[in-house]
């Protein structure tokens, strides 16, 4: 039986509870074990030392920030995921960061259960499913990424052959690991390409699916060609 172990903190016990509940009838319907810690304070998490598959976090806590924690996180390599939850939908762009699932607002903490199961669900599929945010998106269906002011924009297509984009924090570096280096490459240096979906390459730029375009600069016309021919050779294997 698969087991997880998740950590709480929160400041107001009513979201403890109800936070709780949630997750563990989440786990129990998947009949996963699992092991559930709350915490009123980040001072008492943090002198825990436990290590946490989960850790869902408020943003807002007296006499700290769930922000703040994050970055100590990041800064310890800490590997757990972890999902804030607040009441100020306004603080979403500041709670990106590495091994942020997702942002949950306290007037619809049921989401919890979606975060957790397309995480759950993208292990599950070994990677040929990627989630960003709290969306899980068929990485064949990713078009490119598009790297701005200290985020990346993924242009992706919906079920409904409709494009769609989101922004993560995470570096193009980063999302050619998730998505695969096999199967993306760099147009440009700000530009990352699904090979999949190429359609024609011109001189200075690259024709995609749905008449998408990404710009090919010089320097990567040559080695842009390349990559293009060898994942077409990698295909065929």
């Amino acid at each position: 039986m698969d087991k997880y172990s998740i950590a709480i903190v929160d400041d107001e016990s009513v979201y403890l509870l109800e936070i709780e509940k949630i997750v563990r009838q989440y786990f129990n319907s998947k009949s996963y074990e699992v092991d559930i810690t709350s915490f009123d304070n980040v001072n008492d998490f943090k002198n825990s030392e436990e290590k946490y598959d989960f850790i869902i976090l408020d943003i807002n806590i007296k006499e700290s920030s769930g922000l703040d924690l994050k970055k100590d996180l990041e800064n310890e390599d800490n590997e757990s995921q972890i999902i804030f939850v607040t009441n100020y939908e306004g603080y979403m762009i500041d709670s990106f960061g590495t091994n942020v699932l997702g942002f949950v607002l306290k007037d619809d903490l049921t989401r919890l259960e979606k975060v957790i199961d397309a995480y759950l669900n993208s292990i599950k599929y070994n990677k040929k499913f990627v989630v960003l945010n709290d969306l899980k998106i068929n990485i064949n269906d990713v078009l490119y990424c598009y790297a701005i002011s200290g985020y990346v924009k993924v242009y992706y297509i919906e079920d409904n052959n409709v494009v769609k984009k989101l922004l993560t924090n995470k570096s193009l570096i980063e999302m050619n690991k998730i998505l695969g280096e096999e199967q993306f490459a760099y147009s440009h240096k700000s530009y990352l390409v699904n090979l999949l979906r190429v359609k024609k390459i011109e001189t200075s730029k690259v024709v995609l699916d749905f008449n998408m375009e990404s710009p090919l600069s010089r320097r990567k016309y040559i080695e842009f060609k390349e990559e293009f021919v060898k994942y077409i050779k990698y295909r065929k294997k």
